[in-house]
């Protein structure tokens, strides 16, 4: 089976369900995921509600998606093999880093 691309839907899709799950407006989950800290600004919650009828997303912001949720880009892609293993995780960042 060959791997598709990345799917921004199903990124949409587990960002909504984390949210709900906690009880967070898109703004709370933007602060969240930006690790708010008073010298940057929180990713702008059209920008995380955008990607789910997006067909490109800029790199950064998706990338701090992927440590929020804690899951690797390559379980993103369907049928991608392997998707969760641990040599795909991205590395656990301070709330003053950026990827």
């Amino acid at each position: 089976m060959t791997p598709n691309d990345f799917s921004l839907r199903q990124l949409y899709e587990a960002l909504d369900e984390r949210g709900r799950s906690g009880g967070l407006s898109w703004a709370a989950v933007g602060h969240e995921i930006s690790g708010f800290d008073l010298d940057r600004r929180a990713i702008a919650s059209s920008t995380i509600t955008g990607i789910g009828t997006k067909r490109v997303a800029e790199g950064n912001g998706v990338l701090h998606m992927l440590v929020w949720l804690g899951r690797t880009p390559e379980s993103f892609v369907p049928g991608y093999p392997d998707a969760n293993d641990a040599r795909f995780h991205l590395p656990r960042i301070s709330r003053k880093q950026i990827l």
